[in-house]
């Protein structure tokens, strides 16, 4: 089953509004389906006649033919819609418009009813012609988190304890982010980590770029306005408040003597040369070498912060952001309350710019208060979601697949969404340091692991046991699909514990006299979304190798992030990355790229020479060779375990909707919520 765009299913019929009903009785609704003839279709105990009316007319210049279709329903008649049969534009033309025939025939031992909802108050049409539920203005919401930021500065970046995209994509805006009025039903995915041409302006109405992708001029959207707090006092955005954000990141411009912000990620990587608001509305970037992910790193659609735009105001007045009281921004929501280490409250803005592009006429944001609550016990977070104390469980696909289905048993009420998920669990190592300097050792070590039977064993058999390399499959092909692969690097992902064995014994680790070749920790975190219970079954495979595997919970995130940037988490850490469901270049770059790389200890001149090629792409045609060949050599190199993919799922109340693009929020979820909207009286109903 393609998960692309983000199935959304309720785990169990839980509806008070469509029904359909089947009951033993003595009639079947049949569907026309000959052309212009009638068809006589034997099934057993009972003849059921198909046929189609034909209607012939001579049609006048612009005439528009409608007839009202009528659907009985036992006990009433309803009036569904006015049809458009034929749109004519030919004098006198003969048009022969064919018109199904609904015909209810008697059968033995049963009826089928349906009933089918037209526009009303409660229904209405999106832009792309879909019958859905009205949004709702109104209601509050509340989130579990397993910690929240103490830091509102995204000057920092992640480089402190705090900072997070959860914190500041409430409040704080970028030049530009995805299109959330993407039309899915035409297939593709509106995904906010990789397809440029379906991102759409935010603060940045639109842009243009330079032929020699030097230069990158952004058109400023007028009317948008600073929340009405001191001391911007809701005036009206500027380029100028732009440029000074980017100065005061990159140290350029009135900043070029001050400290470079020490967090970025992908807006880091921008050759930057300058950044000047030439008018009051325009602001123009200028980069000293061209590369064609210079507008992915400034737009950054993304977990970046160096993008976010902070009120200048407020930085000069009180020499940054950290203290939450002073933080302003353009969002649609302001903070309003925080209590370290227990909440953040984030209250409508009632001047907020945007709206709905799923329904233009609907102001944004839907609801008036989104409460995030610290539950860094994820017990407690299931709790909270079994009981209705939480909208959904968390912003991140952070759920495990034991919790998935835990909920799903125990709440088929709930609403569940899936994306094809990742391997965060899966672990890399530390490849500077024996034994995994050792590429022989890192192959033994996948070839220990039956991925097949790991997946039945853990997964029901419902995540995908083919090896992936690091590029996710949202890419639309610039991954390495495993078919692809050469059959040397397949016999590397290939289950042989004896093969494993002899590398093992041929790199030099032979089994001492207790068995154990050598031992190693493992850290993984479940603040970070790594499953525990899936890290220890996989050291049972590595047991029967002869290597002592020990896995480390590392509850504290920060403390999961100091241990990784120091290399002391013992040998192997969950680091990342198999089918990673972010942009695939500047993050592996970010972990790998350098003498050595950031975390795991990489040296590799071959791997730096394709990112630099990568780094001089002028086009997405010559990019995207080089992606898949950055993804080979990754693959190649065993840089990390390849694990079963799992299922990725997030489940919230059936009564918070508006989920039209879930999927495409693949990594975190906080960006989609001034979509979102609370049912009022379902929640009631359900006693939440």
């Amino acid at each position: 089953m393609d998960l692309r765009l983000g199935d959304k299913e309720m785990i169990t019929p839980f509806s008070f509004r469509w029904v359909v009903v089947a009951v033993s009785a003595a009639m079947l609704l049949v569907l026309a389906a000959a052309c212009g003839e009638t068809k006589t279709i034997e099934v057993p105990g009972e003849t059921v006649v198909m046929e189609k009316e034909v209607i012939k007319t001579v049609e006048v210049p612009g005439q528009t033919v409608t007839t009202e279709v009528i659907k009985e329903v036992p006990g009433e008649t309803v009036l569904v819609t006015t049809e458009v049969i034929k749109e004519v534009a030919v004098p006198g033309e003969t048009v022969v418009v064919e018109k199904e025939v609904i015909k209810t025939i008697a059968g033995p031992e049963r009826v089928v009813t349906k009933e089918v909802q037209a526009e009303s108050d409660r229904w209405t049409r999106n832009v792309f012609g879909q019958l859905v539920e009205n949004p709702q203005y109104g209601g509050s919401i509340s989130i579990g988190q397993d910690s929240i930021t103490e830091n509102f500065d995204p000057w920092y970046g992640y480089s402190v304890a705090g900072p997070s995209v959860n914190t500041f994509e409430l409040v704080l805006q970028r030049l530009g982010n995805a299109n959330w009025g993407f039309d899915s039903t035409g297939g593709g995915t509106a995904s906010r980590y990789l397809h440029i041409p379906i991102w759409t302006g935010e603060l940045a109405k639109s842009w243009e770029i330079s032929s020699d992708l030097n230069t990158y001029t952004f058109d400023i959207r007028k009317n948008v306005y600073w929340h009405n707090k001191a001391p911007m006092n809701g005036r009206e955005l500027t380029a100028s408040d732009i440029e000074f954000t980017f100065q005061r990141n990159m140290a350029l411009g009135s900043f070029a003597e001050a400290e470079k912000g020490p967090g970025w990620w992908k807006v880091g990587n921008v050759p930057m040369e300058s950044v000047e608001a030439t008018d009051e509305f325009t602001l123009v970037v200028k980069t000293h070498t061209p590369a064609l992910d210079t507008l992915d790193s400034l737009v950054c659609p993304n977990v970046c912060l160096g993008n976010l735009v902070v009120p200048p105001e407020v930085i000069e007045e009180h020499g940054d952001m950290t203290n939450w009281e002073h933080v302003v921004g353009t969002g649609p929501y302001e903070i309003t309350g925080h209590v370290p280490g227990s909440s953040t409250t984030y209250t409508k803005n009632p001047n907020y710019w945007n709206f709905d592009p799923q329904h233009p006429g609907n102001r944004l944001p839907y609801i008036d208060e989104i409460k995030y609550v610290v539950m860094p016990d994820k017990s407690l977070m299931l709790a909270a979601l079994r009981t209705g104390k939480v909208a959904m469980g968390s912003l991140y696909w952070d759920l495990t697949y034991p919790e998935i289905t835990s909920l799903v048993r125990t709440n088929p009420e709930l609403t569940k969404v899936d994306v094809k998920g990742g391997a965060g669990t899966t672990p890399t190592m530390r490849m500077d340091k024996p034994p995994y300097n050792d590429k022989n050792v890192r192959i033994a070590m996948q070839k220990a692991i039956n991925l097949t039977e790991l997946n039945f064993a853990y997964y029901g058999g419902n995540g995908d046991s083919t090896p992936w390399g690091y590029v996710t499959s949202y890419t639309n092909g610039a991954q390495s699909a495993y078919a692809d692969w050469s059959e040397d690097v397949k016999w590397q992902y290939e289950y042989d514990p004896l093969a494993a064995e002899k590398l093992l014994d041929d790199a030099g680790y032979p089994r001492d006299a207790d068995g154990i070749r050598f031992k190693a920790g493992w850290d993984v975190s479940t603040a970070w979304g790594h499953d525990v219970d899936l890290a220890q079954l996989v050291t049972s495979y590595f047991d029967k190798i002869g290597v002592d595997i020990t896995v480390n919970s590392v509850a504290d995130s920060s403390v999961m992030q100091d241990r990784l940037s120091a290399g002391t988490h013992g040998g192997m850490t969950a680091g990342c990355c198999r089918h990673f469901n972010v942009d695939p270049y500047p993050s592996i770059r970010y972990r790998y790229y350098g003498d050595p790389g950031l975390y795991h200890g990489v040296t590799d001149s071959e791997f730096n020479a394709i990112m630099d090629k990568i780094a001089l792409a002028t086009s997405n045609e010559e990019m995207n060779p080089l992606i898949r060949e950055m993804d080979q050599h990754y693959i190649k190199e065993m840089w990390t375990l390849a694990l079963p993919l799992a299922p990725q799922s997030s489940i919230r109340q059936p009564w918070f909707k508006g989920d039209h693009q879930w999927g495409a929020a693949i990594e975190h979820l906080v960006s989609i919520l001034q979509y979102m909207w609370v049912d009022q009286e379902l929640k009631k109903e359900m006693g939440n």
